[in-house]
């Protein structure tokens, strides 16, 4: 009976800790077209979640990887792009002629502190946040504002690269 019960207080305290992220990865998916959710314990003890999808006809995928001692949670949020590594999307010299780009540089940098990358036609958008309650509260607006910056800078660094 008392092993029930440790496990009873367990289980709701691992889904009390996973409340935050599983809402948050459904909140995302209302972003996404024909979204796909996915959770996998076995990187026990980090549990990841991911939600996949298309947003404006570009693959998008977030991925959540919770906090394990001494290591905080890290979010990605991915674009697929045609792109290839090193683009300048940083550089204010090129950037200043596009309002648009500069924008979207500016609100996902420097509004949301996300690290950006380009690699394996991914464009991705990072963070990290210590603390038990990863990833914090869903922000639709937010959310739907990165994805539409990541498409503007992704199109931008494929027109660069046409012929």
């Amino acid at each position: 009976m008392f092993a029930i019960l440790v496990f009873a207080i367990v289980a709701a305290m691992v889904w009390w800790l996973l409340m935050p992220s599983l809402a948050f990865v459904k909140g995302f998916a209302t972003l996404v077209e024909t979204p796909r959710i996915t959770h996998i314990a076995f990187s026990f003890p980090r549990f990841k979640s991911m939600v996949s999808g298309d947003y404006k006809g570009r693959a998008v995928r977030l991925t959540l990887l919770h906090p394990a001692r001494r290591i905080p949670g890290e979010g990605v949020a991915a674009m697929a792009t045609s792109a290839l590594g090193g683009e300048p999307w940083k550089d204010s010299a090129l950037t200043h002629r596009n309002p648009e780009v500069s924008r979207a540089t500016f609100d996902l940098e420097g509004k949301y502190g996300l690290i950006l990358t380009l690699a394996d036609g991914w464009f991705r958008a990072a963070w990290s946040r210590p603390g038990i309650m990863f990833p914090g509260p869903f922000d639709e607006a937010i959310w739907r504002n990165t994805l539409a910056q990541m498409d503007t800078i992704a199109r931008w660094m494929e027109e660069r690269q046409k012929p």
